[in-house]
C-alpha cells in the first residue's frame, strides 16, 4: 500500500484533533479558574460578614444588658439603635443566604438560634457564638480545600491530560519505530 496519500490525511486529522483538545482544555481551565475565583470571594465574604454579624450582635446584647442594669427603658433604648438593629438583620440574612441549606443546615440553625437568643442575654449568646466559631472554620477549610484542589472537572481533566500525554508519547514512539523499521 502506498502511504504517500494517506499520511497527509492522517496528519490533518491528527492536527484537527489536537487543536480541538487544546481548545477544550483551555475552555475548561478558564472556566474552572473563574469558579475557583468566585469560590475564594465567597469564602472571604462569608468570613467577613460572619465576623461583622457576630461582633455586632454581641455588642448589641451587651449594650441591652447594660441599659437594663442602669434601669433604662429598653423599648426607648432600642428605638435609638434602629440603624444597628437594621445592620444586624442585614448581616444575619446575608450570612444565612450565603450558606446552602443542603450542606450547611447546622450552621444556618446556629445563626438563627443566635438571632433568636439575643433577648436571653450575653451569656446565652456567647455559648452559641462559641459553637459557631467551632463550626465555621470547618466549613471554610472544606471550601478552601475545594479551591486548592480544584473543581472535580478540573481534577478529572488533569488526570486525563497525563494519560493522553503518556499515550501520545508511546504512540509517537511506535510510529517512529515503524517508519524506521519499514525504511531500513
Amino acid at each position: 500500500m502506498d502511504y504517500k496519500y494517506v499520511m497527509p490525511a492522517i496528519g490533518s486529522i491528527a492536527a484537527a484533533i489536537i487543536a480541538s483538545v487544546i481548545a477544550f482544555v483551555v475552555a475548561v481551565l478558564s472556566k474552572e479558574s473563574k469558579v475557583s475565583e468566585f469560590r475564594r470571594d465567597w469564602i472571604e465574604s462569608l468570613r467577613q460578614e460572619a465576623a461583622d454579624y457576630l461582633s455586632n450582635i454581641m455588642i448589641m446584647v451587651a449594650a441591652i444588658e447594660y441599659a437594663e442594669n442602669k434601669g433604662l427603658n429598653i423599648p426607648e433604648f432600642l428605638n435609638t439603635k434602629t440603624d444597628q438593629i437594621t445592620k444586624l438583620h442585614s448581616l444575619h440574612f446575608s450570612v444565612v443566604l450565603r450558606l446552602r441549606d443542603s450542606e450547611h443546615r447546622n450552621l444556618i440553625a446556629l445563626f438563627d438560634k443566635l438571632d433568636d437568643s439575643a433577648s436571653e442575654g450575653y451569656g446565652a449568646c456567647k455559648v452559641i457564638v462559641a459553637e459557631i466559631r467551632r463550626e465555621l472554620p470547618v466549613l471554610l477549610d472544606k471550601e478552601w480545600g475545594r479551591v486548592k484542589d480544584g473543581e472535580p472537572l478540573y481534577k478529572a481533566l488533569k488526570r486525563s491530560a497525563v494519560v493522553i500525554l503518556i499515550s501520545g508519547i508511546i504512540l509517537l514512539a511506535g510510529i517512529v519505530g515503524i517508519v524506521i523499521f519499514t525504511h531500513s
